[in-house]
């Protein structure tokens, strides 16, 4: 599955912009059978978000989650405007982790929508452990579109920002869900404190960094994978200037959605409160997300410590 080829262009553009998630690369591994070459991403010692404010909430109140959350909230944001350049609404205290110094770090963005298998986040037609369809793939489609429109069509950039909105949606559900379980108008405080100076700056950062460099950045990182994994990368019909294409315009139009932001935010948390059938709750969710990891593996995953890469410890 091309999961890998996500993360490894996830590390490259993170690396661009300074900011800190897990890096990869690639790496020969010797095994019984011969040498292999992988990708190696790093390892890091912390501890899920997720667990993080549990504990808090054992030791405390719902009022100190809040604070607590708030504490990150930069983090947060910062998740936010990546996981969207990106292209991965699988944003959720699980993937965020609070290092041993309290900075917050995002991770596994093996989900990102690179390519057009994507398109509905590659849950389409896939199935449970136990054999049951997925209840997901149905929400995943991105409203007004039955398909991905070529880069060249004059509908592209609507696609694309209402392709960030499901993203979005989806972040949304994942953390009205995982806080709704801290006390009432916990999730809802959190999410509503969310407007457009959160994120100006850092969209404004992100534009700065990557002008002229995300084509040259996503054909080096899907090449990579590519040396690897040929057969993935045919199968999946990984396309470089698809991809190419699908970020520069997320760049182009990230500030022009997060000037709306405080309304795109409320609007996917109404949703989530009227009780909607968008998705299913954290206990079911994580059964499935088990099942469908069983079912679609990363190619080859090699795990090294951070001081291999960079000479230091965490």
């Amino acid at each position: 599955m091309p999961h890998s080829a996500a993360e490894l262009l996830a590390a490259r553009l993170s690396e661009k912009l300074g900011k800190r998630t897990p890096g990869a690369r690639l790496a020969e591994l010797r095994t019984p059978e011969g040498t292999k070459r992988v990708i190696a991403t790093e390892a890091y010692q912390g501890v899920e978000l997720w667990d993080h404010l549990k504990r808090i909430h054992r030791e405390g109140h719902g009022a100190d989650v809040l604070g607590e959350l708030l504490s990150f909230k930069e983090g947060i944001a910062e998740d936010m405007r990546f996981s969207l350049l990106i292209g991965d609404g699988d944003r959720h205290p699980s993937n965020m982790l609070v290092l041993p110094n309290g900075e917050l770090l995002s991770i596994d963005f093996g989900m990102a929508d690179i390519h057009p298998t994507h398109f509905t986040y590659r849950h389409e037609g896939k199935v449970l452990a136990d054999g049951t369809d997925s209840p997901w793939h149905e929400h995943w489609k991105v409203p007004g579109f039955d398909e991905m429109p070529a880069p060249e069509s004059p509908r592209f950039r609507e696609y694309v920002l209402a392709q960030m909105q499901v993203h979005l949606d989806w972040s949304v559900f994942q953390l009205y869900r995982h806080l709704g379980g801290f006390g009432q108008g916990v999730a809802e405080t959190f999410l509503s404190s969310f407007h457009y100076d959160d994120f100006a700056e850092g969209v404004a950062r992100m534009r700065s960094a990557l002008r002229g460099d995300v084509g040259d950045l996503t054909r080096e990182s899907l090449e990579q994978f590519r040396s690897i994994a040929p057969d993935v990368f045919e199968n999946y019909r990984l396309d470089p200037e698809l991809t190419v294409r699908l970020l520069e315009t997320r760049l182009d139009v990230m500030d022009e959605f997060f000037q709306t932001i405080d309304q795109r935010v409320m609007r996917a948390l109404q949703e989530n409160i009227d009780g909607g059938t968008r998705l299913q709750p954290v206990s079911m969710r994580r059964r499935a997300v088990d099942g469908w990891r069983l079912l679609s593996p990363p190619p080859v995953r090699l795990v090294f410590p951070r001081a291999a890469r960079i000479g230091r410890s965490a």
